[in-house]
């Protein structure tokens, strides 16, 4: 299989995660006014219910899949006997969680009030099961998938306008959002086909595959348990109006760090195949993901900080400023987090020690769930956020440092410190224009553009390695 350029499909990638971006930008604060605290809180609770059954239909097979894929890619018969196998297992594991989510519905009367919601949200283990997006990401075939999610994303934008207009049409927003998931699993699915001939198998191969498969699987479950239970927790011990103070929080958090982490699926392919042919060319590309993401997250959190009570009534209104001080905090926590997966998905999945990655995630759950106990009683929604940014500092910690044997360690912290220097100079910059007497707009633009100029202007001034590379290669 030919490669594409890394630069083409990072670009590519980039316009898909601009416009996922902007989609939520646009939609969220429209939700958050014509739903209410109540409303939010009531869709994100259920969503974080769905979370869990979606997780137990995917298996951890993408990541696998992706992984021993990337492998078998440069032998059409091969990759094409390794996509049935994951087809089928795909298709079993879709089942079972359907299984799980009935029993659990049923019985469980907590949820009763939101069973339905949950119902809707499940359609997307169905997506993402004939989806099969981890074909397109071998393939790399970023084009199609920008175009596609630019198209239903604007179908989705058209439709809520059209259909969700006051409080009571938060089962038209939830339907809604699930038309795009299955817009998209259906289109992923005709592409896909044109590839391959898609069969289901039952062959012991299957049985050899579930073992690695199961051990991503058991940290990717870990993960999401952590991730979702301040969500679950917040909504269990206080109600839908916390939740919903902490939806408009989270949101932001969400959108950043999957803009970052498509950055590190868009590398993770070719680190995959790099590892083991060129060491040399992976340590290279590894360092420059590394020095991607913290060039983003770190003046991303000092910047969103003190920005936080502009972006949390431009997002929700007002009526959501007890949020303030959850965004500080999980803009901090952004750092850890993305930086945990770029050593996970980049590293530690690569070389096959999954087992170290779910040491990291399960310690991570113990800890969460406690210390989510203790600052949500006291704290609410804010406590929710530190307990999310003490957990992703002990997981990526941990995850570093399994993965560090692994690595060239040359050129990190010095990046690290011109970046935290050039971000550092957001305070003074914002507090000076926060004392002229402009208009909320004109003030908040301001702050953004000197800002960033700041930045961009200070790395080159250090003659930061990254900041010289991406001007080199736009001259």
């Amino acid at each position: 299989m030919k490669r594409k350029s890394m630069s083409l499909n990072v670009l590519l990638n980039g316009i898909k995660t601009v416009f996922s971006l902007l989609f939520p930008l646009i939609t969220f604060p429209y939700i958050t006014r014509v739903l209410s605290p109540e409303g939010v809180g009531q869709t994100n609770y259920a969503s974080s219910i769905a979370n869990y059954f979606i997780l137990i239909g995917g298996l951890g097979i993408a990541s696998y899949a992706i992984r021993e894929g990337a492998k078998r890619s440069y032998q059409k018969e091969e990759f094409q006997k390794f996509a049935d196998e994951m087809w089928t297992a795909s298709l079993m594991s879709a089942v079972f969680a359907y299984v799980c989510l009935f029993v659990t519905l049923i019985f469980s009367v907590k949820l009763h009030n939101y069973r339905w919601l949950i119902a809707i949200y499940s359609f997307q283990i169905l997506s993402n099961a004939i989806g099969m997006e981890w074909v397109l990401n071998i393939y790399e075939e970023y084009a199609y998938v920008t175009i596609r999610s630019i198209i239903f994303q604007i179908l989705s934008l058209v439709l809520l306008l059209c259909f969700v207009r006051n409080q009571e049409d938060v089962y038209r927003y939830v339907i809604i959002q699930m038309i795009s998931t299955v817009g998209i699993g259906l289109a992923n699915h005709i592409y896909v086909r044109k590839k391959l001939t898609l069969k289901i198998v039952f062959s012991k191969k299957i049985l050899e595959h579930l073992r690695p498969i199961l051990l991503i699987f058991s940290t990717t479950l870990a993960t999401a348990i952590y991730v979702n239970l301040d969500t679950t927790m917040l909504g269990w011990i206080w109600g839908d109006e916390q939740v919903g103070y902490y939806t408009a929080a989270a949101k932001l958090y969400n959108i950043v760090k999957s803009l970052i982490n498509s950055v590190v699926t868009v590398y993770a392919v070719r680190l995959s195949s790099l590892y083991y042919r060129d060491k040399t060319e992976y340590d290279k590309s590894f360092k420059e993901v590394f020095q991607l993401i913290t060039g983003l997250t770190i003046p991303m959190a000092v910047g969103g900080s003190l920005l936080r009570n502009e972006i949390i009534v431009i997002l929700g209104g007002k009526e959501y400023l007890a949020a303030t001080g959850s965004l500080a905090v999980l803009l901090s926590s952004l750092i850890f987090a993305t930086l945990g997966n770029l050593f996970g998905a980049g590293v530690l999945l690569i070389v096959k020690k999954e087992k170290y990655m779910f040491a990291a995630t399960l310690t991570g759950t113990f800890v969460n769930m406690v210390l989510n106990y203790i600052f949500i009683t006291k704290m609410k929604c804010t406590g929710a956020a530190i307990a999310t940014l003490i957990t992703e500092i002990i997981v990526c910690t941990i995850l570093a440092v399994k993965a560090a044997p692994y690595l060239c360690h040359r050129g990190f912290i010095g990046h690290q410190i011109k970046v935290i220097i050039a971000s550092i100079l957001f305070i003074p910059i914002v507090l000076g224009i926060n004392q002229l007497m402009i208009g909320f707009w004109i003030k908040l633009a301001c702050k953004i553009a000197v800002c960033v100029i700041t930045y961009l202007v200070t790395l080159l001034l250090l003659k930061d390695e990254l900041a010289e590379q991406i001007i080199k290669r736009n001259r």
